[in-house]
């Protein structure tokens, strides 16, 4: 094999392992610009602002049937409130934060068209959790004292009204003429695009939308609110609350987690934590277990969620792909690492460590021959290097000497300020001196 045969296989190995760093760099980079496209699952950053508490946001997926209702959820928050204090953590301000909802359909009316759009019932603070982009209007918020609001996506406000700017026009839902409050834009990321599948989307008060459910039975209504046994199959309505989501504080490791796992009442809830869900160890566990995820577990996950583990798995297959990218440039780096170290250990053994072998054995045998003839030679008769040669107790001398001639320069100079100092006091005696 001649020389440039072996040159132009150098040069495509490195071709080569610059497409792969390149490859491997660009999965990174690709996991990270994936993960931060969901802001619903970022809520714990957001309200943590400038606080040096670390907050956790976990999220609950009820079973249908399971009973799920707002009354389970008070008592949770009781429970939170209790953990706080028993925890030593500030209270002087709210320290966590809470939503609820559900999903289902409706017919909505308007004055100019009509159709079947989906329905998200929510409670709490939902809009914190999933700030959508607000084209009009305000959030449907905790504190709104009616419940008589809905928000429209884009998609519903076009198809009703033609238009966004909708604020405070009545439309027909259900059974139930309320009001527009707002109108939103869907997020536009990839994974929610795939996993919101319906056509038009609308926001509404939990507890009116349970109204509108039973409007056939009213004295149902307070019993599905509350989760009161009425004796009756309350499921045949809809309504029950399947996704709860909770920011709480995070003071030790998994506190959070915990604290919803050992609390929150209803046990066959599937409990979620999402603050952490794109980290290099979760990825690891989803890759570990990627098969297994595609079986159903009965729960039914809302949009968001689908879209956050559609996302989990796209992120996963990335950093596989990441580690099958590193390998030969990991293995061709360890062999460069090898090479330069085994060439610097024959440079050094070749050329440094001879030389500098000499030189210290040439300077030993110059010291030693100094000393001898500053022992026993007199000083006429001396070389150069044995005049120079000191020993140790000749430089411990000089060493004391410099310092004692150091402070006593230190000392004078000291008495020369001082006086300097008095002199600039008093110039009139002076000058009569």
């Amino acid at each position: 094999m001649n020389r440039t045969s072996v040159k132009k296989r150098k040069i495509l190995l490195i071709i080569i392992i610059a497409a792969l760093v390149i490859a491997c760099a660009a999965c990174v980079v690709s996991i990270h610009i994936l993960s931060n496209r969901l802001n619903s699952q970022y809520t714990a950053q957001r309200w943590r602002g400038e606080n040096e508490l670390e907050f956790s946001q976990v999220s609950c997926f009820i079973p249908e049937n399971a009973g799920g209702s707002v009354n389970n959820i008070n008592t949770f928050r009781t429970e939170i409130s209790k953990a706080i204090q028993n925890a030593s953590l500030p209270t002087d301000h709210k320290l966590f934060e809470d939503c609820w909802s559900c999903s289902g359909s409706a017919l909505v009316v308007s004055d100019k068209a009509n159709g079947t759009a989906s329905v998200t019932a929510v409670g709490g603070q939902f809009f914190d959790f999933h700030p959508m982009m607000l084209l009009s209007g305000s959030y449907l918020t905790e504190d709104d004292l009616m419940n008589d609001r809905v928000v429209l996506d884009e998609e519903l406000a076009w198809f009703l009204f033609g238009g966004t700017e909708l604020t405070g026009m009545n439309l027909k839902v259900g059974s139930l003429t309320l009001q527009v409050g707002g109108v939103v834009r869907r997020d536009t990321d990839s994974a929610t695009k795939k996993s919101d599948t319906s056509d038009m989307r609308l926001y509404m008060a939990y507890e009116t939308y349970v109204t509108m459910l039973t409007a056939a039975d009213t004295a149902v209504v307070d019993d599905v609110i509350s989760g009161n046994d009425t004796g009756k199959d309350i499921s045949v309505y809809g309504g029950e609350i399947t996704c709860y989501e909770v920011v709480l504080p995070n003071p030790v490791k998994n506190f959070a987690v915990n604290l919803v796992q050992d609390k929150f009442p209803l046990k066959s809830a599937e409990i979620k934590e999402n603050t952490n869900r794109f980290s290099f160890l979760n990825l690891i566990g989803i890759m570990k277990d990627f098969s297994g995820r595609s079986i159903q577990s009965g729960v039914p996950y809302p949009y968001w969620e689908n879209a956050a583990r559609y996302t989990e798995n796209r992120c996963a297959i990335l950093l596989l792909l990441a580690f099958l990218t590193a390998i030969a440039p990991l293995c061709a780096l360890v062999i460069f690492i090898v090479k330069v170290v085994i060439y610097g250990k024959t440079l050094f053994e070749d050329e440094y460590w001879p030389a500098w072998k000499d030189r210290v054995e040439e300077d030993v045998r110059l010291k030693q021959r100094a000393k001898w003839e500053k022992e026993h030679l007199p000083v006429e008769k001396q070389s150069e290097e044995a005049k120079a040669y000191k020993t140790r107790k000749e430089k411990r001398a000089e060493k004391k000497a410099a310092e004692l001639l150091k402070e006593q320069q230190k000392k004078e100079a000291k008495l020369l300020k001082k006086q300097q100092r008095k002199d600039s006091r008093h110039p009139g005696k002076q000058k009569g001196m």
